[in-house]
């Protein structure tokens, strides 16, 4: 994700979470470079910030106070 090559990193997150399902901070990520995908200059959503929103709402299903999940949210 550092590279910005977020596309890459949601596949590879994807593999991580298939891996090792309660692992939340695959999620997190997962959620993250799905995020990075929205163009900077569109206001409308597109389907993977969406699918982002619904990753950061099962975060918080699991863990209410997760940080990274409320802040991410905040950010879309």
């Amino acid at each position: 994700m550092e590279m910005r090559k977020d596309d890459e990193a949601s596949q590879e997150f994807a593999k991580a979470m298939e891996a090792a399902p309660d692992w939340l901070p695959a999620r997190i990520n997962y959620g993250i470079a799905l995020f990075n995908q929205q163009p900077g200059d569109q206001l409308e959503l597109t389907a993977k910030v969406k699918e982002a929103q619904g990753v950061f709402a099962e975060v918080l299903r699991r863990d209410p106070d997760n940080k990274h999940a409320h802040y991410c949210l905040g950010m879309i």
